[in-house]
């Protein structure tokens, strides 16, 4: 169980190490679940669609959000919007 925890606790600073900031985009699977939210699914949906689970999805949410300094799903398409990173037709 401790090692378990000390694992996620080193795969999310070298996700952290390959934020938005350290790399200036988002990564393919961020921008994946972003386009899949814009046509209204729900997190199940675009789990089931992208063949991952829920909680990945939340986790490649949480990382565009992150990058597009968004503090919600509305907030996230729209930045992802003006700077061209989702199409305006899947929006």
């Amino acid at each position: 169980m401790q090692l378990d925890r000390r694992v996620r606790k080193t795969e999310r600073k070298e996700h952290e190490s390959n934020s938005c900031a350290a790399r200036g985009e988002l990564t393919k699977r961020e921008k994946q679940v972003l386009r899949a939210m814009a046509t209204g699914a729900g997190a199940k949906e675009v789990a089931q669609q992208l063949r991952i689970s829920i909680r990945t999805v939340h986790f490649h949410l949480s990382g565009a959000y992150r990058c597009l300094k968004a503090t919600s799903l509305l907030h996230a398409l729209y930045a992802a919007n003006i700077i061209k990173l989702c199409d305006a037709e899947s929006l």
